[in-house]
């Protein structure tokens, strides 16, 4: 049964635990290779294309299959909160999102057999959304439109006052949206640095759920 918990700012977050015993196991290291992007020069008039710099990292991956006491069999990846286990431990993973949203992610493992837990202490933006703690779908497009309706309500009163001139809506329409790009920028930063900061608290809330249905 699902437990809802509220984190500050009246965000309602749903949580619940998949338990099994652990059948199979694994951890391995890949190479990942990155390529920056092409730079494009002039050299004499003429353009060149010189080819982005290519860098590699070491990606740890731990992956786990676990067995629920209805039988079902279900792999889970955790690599991001890796936690020792061998086959035959007992395991709870917990998962959740936030209100509204059916399918929750995975964040965190509990050994039940030692004790021994992880929780994913950055989570990834792309998760962090599912959590309501990044941005919204379409936040930079909304403040975009209304940079534009505010610039043009603004350029409609300057060309109503100076005779009907377009050149001020037109003028207003471009101000908007050259003063709308800053303020979005800025406040998705916000926005991201504080639904980051809620993350420990969530881990911390999510720990008593998993002890919790022991």
């Amino acid at each position: 049964m699902p437990t809802t918990i509220t984190l500050p700012g009246k965000r309602r977050i749903w949580l619940d635990v998949a338990r099994g015993v652990v059948i199979d196991a694994s951890e391995s290291s890949v190479s990942v290779v990155h390529q920056e992007r092409d730079q494009r020069q002039y050299i004499g008039g003429t353009p060149v294309v010189r080819a982005g710099r290519l860098h590699s990292e070491v990606v740890s991956l731990s992956k786990v299959w676990l067995r629920a006491p209805d039988g079902k069999e279900s792999a889970y990846d955790l690599s991001d909160f890796p936690v020792d286990v061998r086959v035959g431990h007992d395991m709870s993973l917990v998962y959740g999102a936030a209100e509204g949203i059916e399918e929750g992610s995975v964040f965190g493992a509990l050994n039940n057999t030692t004790g021994k837990f992880n929780f994913d202490k950055s989570i990834h933006c792309d998760r962090l959304r599912a959590f309501g703690l990044y941005l919204p779908p379409g936040f930079y497009k909304k403040r975009m439109k209304w940079g534009l309706i505010i610039g043009s309500g603004i350029g409609v009163l300057c060309a109503i006052s100076a005779g009907t001139d377009v050149s001020f809506i037109v003028a207003g329409v471009i101000v908007g949206f050259l003063l709308s790009l800053p303020v979005a920028l800025l406040q998705g930063a916000i926005k991201q640095v504080q639904g980051q900061r809620l993350v420990p608290r969530l881990n911390h809330l999510a720990l008593a759920v998993v002890v919790g249905t022991d």
